[in-house]
């Protein structure tokens, strides 16, 4: 188990796979430690069918998402965003991904190497031991760049996906698509971003997401994480596309409001790393502007959600809890 703190007023107990070796064994279970959902309808979030013995795993044609545009969410840990790198969370390690195309046809790649994203703290940052790093330091973040040992044929009919591009606050007010273990996926709605201390020693650019429509309210599409979630996919649709947000990091609920939170290792800020890393093997990763919020009302929450962050950003931080 995990603890995040957010000062003095506030307090996250978040549980996080710390470890290649106990994701791996989180992953293997199943739905036995699956996402939690508001209102779990298998017809519109299982990405695949099941019980048919001639085909195991069809595609579901009532899922949430266009299968023909998520070529690239991996059925693991995996996002493709060139046809030869894919992102992960940086805890869950090294491991060979597994995409499925458009027509049900799953392929398998090996993986190579890996590169660790860094994060560069926009202000002085006291950690859970009173050590204060200084804004403008360098630190591994829980996000990586896995290079694949060939690039993916474009015959095998799997996509790389477009990355999220803006400020750090246009993902805040959005509607994500969540992917989780077992081949579900969901949705939330994006609340603040913060620089985040992980008790691994990684310092990552995080996007939180507030779980509150518990069963018994209005369907919806909402979820949270579980453990073995770690790794997966984010994706929002900007004009008809879906573009990457993040890869899941943890969870955590704050013991002063009770509020449950999903939290995401945050794309935005590593987008000149992974252009920089992929470029040496010639390629160009597609980053999708995204429109700023264009009414007061959007500007209004935005505004007030970066002053929070700012207030309680010297303290929130992750350390283990026996």
């Amino acid at each position: 188990m995990v603890e995040m703190q957010r000062g003095r007023r506030r307090k996250l107990n978040v549980f996080l796979a710390l470890s290649a070796g106990v994701l791996s064994l989180l992953l293997d279970a199943g739905t036995l430690s699956a996402a939690v959902f508001a209102n779990f309808s298998p017809a519109r979030h299982e990405r695949f069918l099941v019980g048919d013995p001639a085909d195991p795993d069809p595609l579901n044609p009532t899922f949430l998402l266009d299968h023909t545009k998520i070529t690239g969410v991996g059925l693991s840990a995996a996002v493709l965003v060139t046809p030869q790198h894919f992102l992960t969370a940086t805890h869950v390690g090294v491991f060979d991904p597994t995409f499925v195309s458009a027509d049900g046809v799953r392929h398998t790649y090996g993986a190579l190497s890996r590169t660790v994203l860094q994060t560069t703290l926009t202000s002085d940052l006291t950690l859970s031991n009173g050590t204060v790093l200084p804004a403008g330091s360098v630190h591994a973040s829980d996000l990586s760049l896995v290079r694949l040992a060939s690039p993916i044929s474009a015959d095998d009919g799997i996509a790389p996906m477009a990355l999220f591009g803006g400020s750090l606050s246009s993902i805040v007010g959005r509607d994500v698509n969540l992917f989780v273990q077992s081949n579900r996926a969901g949705s939330d709605t994006a609340n603040f971003v913060q620089q985040i201390e992980l008790n691994t020693g990684a310092i990552t650019d995080g996007v939180a997401y507030r779980y509150d429509n518990p069963p018994g309210l209005p369907a919806s599409d909402e979820l949270r994480f579980s453990g073995g979630d770690s790794g997966r996919a984010s994706v929002t649709q900007i004009n008809g596309q879906y573009v990457v947000v993040g890869t899941h990091m943890g969870i955590g609920t704050d013991s002063n409001t009770g509020d449950f939170y999903s939290i995401d290792n945050y794309v935005v800020p590593y987008l000149e790393q992974i252009q920089a890393v992929v470029a040496l093997d010639g390629y160009q990763i597609n980053v999708v502007a995204v429109p700023e919020p264009g009414s007061t009302g959007l500007m209004g929450l935005v505004v007030v959600l970066a002053v929070i962050v700012v207030k309680q950003r010297t303290a929130l931080v992750m350390r283990k809890r026996e």
